[in-house]
């Protein structure tokens, strides 16, 4: 009978001293906000889009609208769709077109 109460005697213990020990590594390596270690705040989340630039292609010497389309890898139908403005047999070397939104 004197053995169950020494072995109950260091078992909690160290039970006690797991669990605190695996509880502070699981807060110290979660990422809270903006992936700092320890930080339990939650990561706040935009509703905004974000907007980006539009990218562009430069009209060289020379280029026809297909030859600018393939070169921006797209259709000539979607390059003419990202330039309503544009008139595909009036274009000027240095004019700027969109090649994405």
């Amino acid at each position: 009978m004197l053995q169950a109460p020494r072995i109950v005697r260091w078992t909690l213990p160290a039970l006690l001293l797991t669990l605190l020990i695996g509880g502070y590594v699981i807060v110290a390596t979660s990422g809270g906000e903006n992936g700092k270690p320890g930080s339990s705040a939650p990561a706040t989340t935009s509703t905004t889009k974000q907007r980006h630039k539009p990218k562009r292609v430069k009209v060289r010497s020379g280029d026809t609208v297909a030859s600018i389309a393939k070169r921006s890898k797209l259709t000539v139908v979607r390059l003419l769709e990202l330039n309503p403005n544009v008139d595909p047999r009036l274009l000027r070397p240095g004019q700027r077109l969109k090649i994405t939104k």
